[in-house]
């Protein structure tokens, strides 16, 4: 991510119920800004975004 090689992102949203939110790029410096692209939603709760730079 820091050497700017990822071109698109897929990220999975599962609905569990946390304490404390976890940071998912928890050592990246810089921020990337990202346009959604698509999202699927499926019948158990879980979301699918799709990123792209």
């Amino acid at each position: 991510m820091e050497e700017n090689l990822i071109d698109e992102y897929y990220l999975s949203v599962n609905p569990v119920l946390l304490g404390k939110g976890k940071p998912l790029f928890k050592d990246t410096v810089k921020r990337t800004t990202l346009e959604l692209v698509k999202t699927k939603y499926f019948p158990q709760g879980v979301v699918l975004l799709h990123y792209k730079k």
